[in-house]
């Protein structure tokens, strides 16, 4: 595997993930993108992604107690420098670099986030 491939190629979700033929929804919220940023940054990175970016989203929602958008998702594994790879055109979904296992086990073990 190249070095190029260890790093994001997608990049400027919305708060709905990418754009495709709907209107923009706007930013994704800092707020929530915290909350991503704080369940995210406990799992273990992987070169190759497999975790798909809307079934995270409501494992972090029911991690944290609270929604967070597709988009939140994205740009917080943008943020923190994840491998993330868009499904393809039309389509808001992206693959993000971390572990299937390490997504379970932080789900399990409860939120310690500042937001």
């Amino acid at each position: 595997m190249k070095t190029k491939d260890l790093k994001p190629v997608a990049t400027n979700p919305d708060a709905n993930g990418f754009p495709g033929p709907w209107p923009p929804a706007g930013p994704p919220d800092p707020e929530e993108v915290s909350v991503c940023k704080a369940f995210l940054g406990r799992c273990e990175r992987t070169k190759i992604p497999r975790v798909g970016s809307y079934g995270l989203k409501h494992i972090i929602e029911r991690w944290a107690g609270k929604y967070v958008s597709n988009g939140a998702c994205i740009q917080a594994a943008l943020d923190l420098g994840l491998v993330v790879r868009p499904y393809g055109p039309g389509n808001p979904n992206a693959r993000l670099g971390v572990s299937r296992r390490s997504v379970l086990g932080v789900a399990t073990e409860g939120p310690r986030h500042a937001a």
